[in-house]
């Protein structure tokens, strides 16, 4: 019987298996190490937006000469009828015709502030004045006179909360 040569062994090659083998092994222990840093999460949410409405009024009674000197006052009632708080400027411009009849007006506050919802309106006094009662009585024989007076109120309403 004839013995056969002992085969070599490859040690680089063993050794390239013997790595491979470890660094799977350790692929396969690591791997569900990644699964504790990974969150999932869900959810919902409404919105709704907040109802804005101011009410802003003026009496329906004329505006009429009280002396010869003022006029009646103009009453201008403002309401917050919304569910926010609000901030409102007031202004007021005469037409041309009235200015130039040498009549004046004057708010008695410009400004104001009302609560979300509130149960009180602000009441605002636009007084008239006469500046030039020749003005106005110039083209009449009369002791008395009639003018219209032509005004715009300007309210300018922003909400604060």
């Amino acid at each position: 019987m004839s013995q056969q040569p002992k085969a070599k062994m490859n040690i680089p090659m063993c050794a390239a298996c013997v790595l491979l083998c470890l660094t799977l092994f350790s692929i396969h222990l690591t791997s569900g190490l990644y699964a504790k840093y990974i969150a999932k999460g869900n959810g919902e949410d409404d919105a709704r937006v907040a109802k804005f409405n101011v009410v802003t009024t003026g009496d329906a009674d004329a505006v009429a000469v009280s002396t010869a000197v003022v006029f009646d006052t103009y009453v201008i009632k403002v309401e917050n009828k919304s569910e926010v708080a609000v901030e409102y400027n007031m202004s007021v411009a005469l037409e041309s015709k009235s200015e130039s009849a040498g009549v004046d007006a004057s708010l008695d506050k410009d400004n104001g502030t009302l609560a979300a919802n509130a149960s009180t309106a602000n009441i605002h006094t636009l007084t008239f004045s006469v500046l030039n009662w020749d003005k106005i009585t110039e083209n009449t024989k009369a002791e008395s006179a009639n003018i219209n007076i032509g005004f715009t109120v300007t309210i300018d309403v922003v909400q604060i909360d």
